[in-house]
Parts: structure tokens; C-alpha cells; sequence
């Protein structure tokens, strides 16, 4: 019942969280100092493994959303990683799926993720967002923020049926 029901959905993904790794490891989180224990907890659940494990996980979430995106309506896919895996590969899984001559509902990345606009752009630039092949990073190194990975898809206007969405 929620096929095609929403013009705009946002997937911020489940994920390995190297956000909280690189935090506790500083011995800050959201400006207080962190307890030593969590850290070490984080630090010693993070594996390469668990990243492909949250990729899956990932890629399932949002096939799913995008069943209930209607068409011309807009995803943003987000997450706390810096594995390229749980960003642009599960968004390159995606748009293999889903992109144009797959099936019938039609996804693409839209371009600079919405922000066409050069002065836009260079706002992102200025507050250290990096461009990745379908999305953006927001690094901690240079923004003292994240890591926030972001894409926006977009469901093509008179994409049809979900038959394809199924595996």
C-alpha cells in the first residue's frame, strides 16, 4: 500500500559508523569527552567484513524506499561511514538495477546532488565537502563535521511498476 506513495524520503542508512570510531577515538563525542570503554568497544566491532555486511543491509533498505518513491519524487541516501562500499557502491548497485533500459521503474543520481548552482557549490566546497562519483563526503579533517556521505536519487516521471524490485 505505501508503492509509490511519497515525493520525497529520506534513507539516512544504518552503517559501520566510523563517525563514532574517529569521535570516541579523539576522546569527544558531540563536544563531551567520552567514556575510554565505549571507545574501545566501537574500535574493536569495525571490520573491513562488517562494512559488506552493512552494505547489504543497505542496498536492501533502499530498494525498498524507492519502491515507495513516487515517480519524479526525490531520495536522499545517507550515512556516517567513509567505506566506499556502504556509499557510492551501493548507489552504483542501485542505478545497475534501476537505471535507465532496467526494468520499469527508472532511477538516476541527480548531478551535483541538487546543487546545479556554481555559488552553491562552492558553499559546499567552503565548508570541506568533497564530490564523490554519485554523492558528497562532509570529512572531519577539513569540517570538523562528519563523515556524512550523501546522494540524491530521483525516480524517473512515468517510471511504471515494482515488479523488478523484487530479487
Amino acid at each position: 500500500k505505501l508503492r509509490s506513495s511519497y515525493d520525497k524520503i529520506l534513507v539516512d542508512a544504518p552503517c559501520s559508523s566510523e563517525r563514532h570510531v574517529l569521535m570516541q577515538k579523539s576522546g569527544r563525542e558531540n563536544g563531551f569527552k567520552s567514556p575510554k570503554s565505549s571507545s574501545t568497544a566501537v574500535i574493536e566491532r569495525w571490520s573491513p567484513k562488517q562494512c559488506k555486511i552493512f552494505a547489504k543491509l543497505q542496498y536492501s533498505i533502499l530498494k525498498s524506499a524507492l519502491t515507495c518513491l513516487k515517480p519524479g519524487g526525490q531520495l536522499v541516501y545517507s550515512t556516517c561511514s567513509i567505506a566506499t562500499v556502504e556509499n557510492d557502491f551501493v548507489i552504483e548497485k542501485i542505478l545497475q538495477k534501476f537505471g535507465p533500459g532496467n526494468g520499469r521503474c527508472h532511477v538516476k543520481a541527480v548531478k551535483d546532488c541538487g546543487f546545479g548552482n556554481a555559488k552553491d557549490r562552492a558553499t559546499l566546497e567552503q565548508l570541506g565537502c568533497e564530490r564523490t562519483k554519485h554523492g558528497y563526503f562532509m570529512l572531519p579533517d577539513k569540517s570538523k563535521f562528519g563523515p556524512i556521505y550523501w546522494c540524491l536519487l530521483e525516480r524517473s516521471q512515468g517510471s511504471g511498476g515494482d515488479s523488478e524490485h523484487s530479487e
